[in-house]
């Protein structure tokens, strides 16, 4: 079985856990440290880093699966590349969260706002129920 550049599979896998290994540990720290910074920091404004952190994990992650997949290998590197890749999703979907939370916020605010400025104060306060 022959790729594009002429490597055959057996060559590509001896090469494997040299090459491949790094990525899905690096898929999986980067993950970790997105996922532990957004939990409690999800609604906050300072979440970018671990977003980045998330998203990074994410590409990673589904790219070494990908290599893995193609060179049918089976091992702990790949176990450490699916986890990278699953928490980078958790990751990324609590930065949106966040930030629909945050752009509804700021929405709110200058409906408030406008409604003040207005002298039409319309809005509903739920005190009680």
């Amino acid at each position: 079985m022959a790729f594009r550049s002429g490597i055959t599979a057996m060559r590509l896998r001896s090469r494997l856990p040299r090459v491949a290994g790094k990525r899905g540990t690096a898929a999986l720290v980067l993950g970790i440290i997105g996922l532990v910074g957004m939990v409690p920091g999800c609604c906050s404004a300072s979440v970018l880093p671990f977003a980045i952190c998330s998203v990074l994990a994410w590409s990673l992650g589904q790219s070494e699966l990908r290599m893995y997949q193609a060179l049918g290998a089976v091992g702990a590197e790949e176990s450490q590349a699916r986890a990278g890749y699953v928490l980078g999703i958790i990751g990324t979907s609590l930065a949106c969260l966040g930030m629909m939370f945050w752009i509804m916020y700021i929405l709110f605010v200058i409906a408030a706002i406008m409604a003040a400025a207005i002298g039409e104060n319309r809005i509903l306060l739920i005190t009680e129920f």
